[in-house]
């Protein structure tokens, strides 16, 4: 770990001498988790950045969702809190969006809170990472680089559907210059469109008949420009609204 380089180097997996991908690979660190990297190995009394409490190298078996499970507990990043009778036999159990004091409605003790973390792995806020920085507008190639893929195809494949405000604002760059309009006269100037009826030749003009009712029915009273053509080339067509003006 290089932090005045801001590098993380990856070469080798818990019980292999190199990585699943046979190389080593260097990783940027970002610049606000130098502090608390900095904080973490002046802590540790040996080489390892987070070692066991006697400084040796954590277990394979360390249950480090647990370990991260009870940090978000003690920084509050919770669902909520579950309060919790401790008296043997009681069970009572209430939720609430906080951690204030509680009492057993049953025998008055304090309810004991227990926060409700959701159940997350490391693996998933590495996911998180790349979502993220997608979001945020990051290059795909580098975002490949760092979650060390294979290439830029999974990255996008894998993540680019779970920022839709990030592909938003990817089209937003095809921009011409042309300023929306207010949505309020927007609004009125569809609330008061017409049926627009194309002006007809004067061989055609005689063509013009009110559309016709089923079977032997009169057609039903027309609405004002509700017209329809009748010619022996064409099928009957409809009508378009007026195109609103772009300023």
């Amino acid at each position: 770990m290089d932090l005045n380089a801001r590098l993380l180097t990856v070469a080798r997996s818990y019980n292999r001498e190199t990585t699943k991908g046979g190389h080593a690979d260097r990783i940027p660190i970002a610049a606000e988790l130098v502090p608390y990297l900095e904080c973490a190995i002046k802590a540790s009394p040996c080489e390892y950045v987070f070692p066991a409490p006697d400084g040796s190298m954590l277990r394979r078996d360390t249950g480090l969702e647990t370990v991260l499970r009870r940090a978000l507990g003690r920084a509050g990043i919770v669902l909520g809190w579950s309060h919790v009778c401790r008296r043997k036999g009681c069970g009572h159990i209430e939720k609430a969006p906080n951690a204030g004091l509680r009492r057993c409605p049953k025998d008055g003790r304090k309810l004991w809170p227990k926060p409700i973390v959701r159940p997350i792995r490391f693996h998933e806020m590495r996911h998180t990472t790349a979502s993220l920085l997608m979001m945020a507008g990051a290059n795909p190639a580098a975002v490949q680089r760092i979650m060390r893929h294979s290439g830029p195809k999974l990255t996008t494949e894998v993540y680019g559907h779970l920022a839709p405000g990030y592909l938003r604002a990817e089209v937003d760059r095809l921009s011409f210059g042309i300023a929306p309009s207010e949505p309020a006269k927007t609004q009125a100037r569809v609330a008061n469109l017409v049926p627009f009826v194309p002006p007809l030749s004067p061989e055609r003009a005689g063509s013009v008949v009110p559309l016709k009712g089923k079977g032997d029915k009169p057609a039903a009273p027309l609405a004002k420009n509700q017209w329809a053509l009748q010619d022996s080339n064409l099928g009957p067509i409809g009508y378009e609204p007026t195109a609103l003006p772009l300023s």
